[in-house]
């Protein structure tokens, strides 16, 4: 017989792998837009038409699933959970912010060139942080050699 925390886990589980499958199908057509917003491939007003209303929808599915996480992790009041709880809501609100910001636009292409700047950006920021880091450390590493006479 299962307790009720492991009822919640159990269902949190299988609602993190409807969120992932969900997840998956956006990161393909989004890397399908990309590609139409580079010109890799020809560029059809009902192929993107359909990839917007792909990326759209499953952002929706993935905030519907990220809104029932929440729902079944209030359910219990283990520190664990509400530590899962707190993810799931950043994670809702930072979909759902994105959602709203896709779903506003009427032109189909200036949809696909926001589409493929926040995704670029994702990109960038990290980037630009570890790149920070690493020349901060080869001074630091050169310094050192310098101070040591290497």
């Amino acid at each position: 017989m299962s307790t009720p925390g492991q009822a919640t886990d159990g269902q949190l589980a299988d609602l993190e792998i409807q969120y992932q499958i969900a997840k998956s199908n956006h990161d393909t057509a989004m890397q399908e837009a990309r590609d139409l917003g580079k010109g890799g491939t020809s560029t059809t007003q009902e192929r993107v038409k359909e990839l917007i209303e792909t990326i759209l929808s499953s952002k929706q599915k993935m905030i519907d699933v990220l809104s029932e996480m929440v729902s079944t992790s209030t359910q219990d009041s283990s520190p664990n959970l509400e530590a899962k709880r707190a993810e799931f809501l950043e994670r809702l609100h930072a979909l759902q912010a994105r959602y709203d910001e896709l779903s506003g636009g009427n032109d189909d292409l200036e949809t696909l060139r926001r589409i493929s700047e926040r995704e670029e950006e994702k990109f960038e920021g990290p980037f630009l942080v570890y790149s920070g880091l690493f020349i901060l450390g080869c001074l630091g590493l050169a310094t050192a050699m310098i101070m040591r006479g290497v």
